[in-house]
């Protein structure tokens, strides 16, 4: 009797070690979920504004991002930069806009793709926003998705200080978007990737969430902190960026140059 009591206590625990431990594979399985979805709503409305590029599709009908990827393709980070230079000298007074005599000393493009320029961005048929421009040559630019994004960084961040605050990396997304969104007629609303980048960043970047932590976990708090604590710079850029790699590298941007692309002007212009 007592041998017939042992072997159903060995049994019965070992039912409860094996329920425990089946119980235990979901909850893994789920956590494991969640950290693969990080960064995923970003990625989604990446899908969202360039669903495709196949011969059929309205990025190719309408030819606006194969053009843009003809005039920019050949850009390189340094040339990226050394744009960047000449619009400082061009727009001395940091006015933030372009003329189209402007437009054209800074590119150097023959009079039908400055045109075509113009027309695309021009606002009210007479200025052209310059940080929209130069957000178009690094997307269109053959230069890495790290370099593209550390330029892109520089632009947008306006203590230049080298640190970002949330909400000018979501300022700088929906900028990217738009280029995209051009070509596409796709909609991009700040307010949208503003508010999927609140939720996503504390998972994405650790400094991040630590900060959270000691300010507190509300709404408010979260809101606040993503609009006024710069607390991203480059090596948080750099674990940003991964979470977008594998959705970029399937789009026309990652590849190299295409055939015809059109040089860029010499770097010492």
């Amino acid at each position: 009797r007592r041998a017939a009591r042992g072997v159903a206590a060995g049994r019965a625990g070992t039912q409860r070690a094996f329920c425990v431990h089946r119980g235990a594979q979901p909850k893994r399985r789920r956590a494991e979920r969640r950290a693969g979805a990080m960064g995923a709503g970003l990625t989604r409305t990446l899908d969202r504004v360039l669903p495709e590029t196949g011969p059929t599709s309205i990025w190719v009908k309408n030819a606006r991002g194969p053009t843009l990827q003809r005039l920019f393709g050949a850009y390189k980070n340094p040339d990226l930069w050394a744009l960047y230079r000449r619009l400082k000298k061009i727009d001395a007074n940091g006015s933030g806009y372009l003329s189209y005599e402007e437009l054209s000393q800074l590119l150097g493009l023959p009079e039908f793709n400055l045109l075509f320029l113009f027309d695309l961005f021009s606002q009210q048929n007479s200025i052209v926003n310059s940080r929209e421009l130069m957000t178009t040559v690094c997307v269109f630019s053959s230069a890495r998705l790290g370099e593209k994004g550390r330029f892109l960084m520089s632009q947008f961040d306006a203590s230049n200080t080298g640190t970002c605050t949330g909400a000018e990396i979501a300022q700088m997304s929906v900028a990217a978007l738009g280029v995209l969104a051009r070509c596409t007629g796709a909609v991009v609303k700040v307010k949208d990737v503003a508010g999927i980048l609140r939720d996503e960043l504390p998972g994405l970047l650790p400094v991040y969430r630590e900060l959270l932590k000691k300010r507190g976990s509300s709404r408010a708090v979260a809101e606040k902190c993503f609009k006024e604590d710069r607390c991203i710079a480059q090596v948080e850029l750099d674990q940003l960026l991964p979470s977008l790699q594998r959705a970029y590298d399937v789009l026309p941007l990652a590849h190299p140059a295409p055939p015809g692309a059109l040089p860029p002007p010499a770097m010492d212009w």
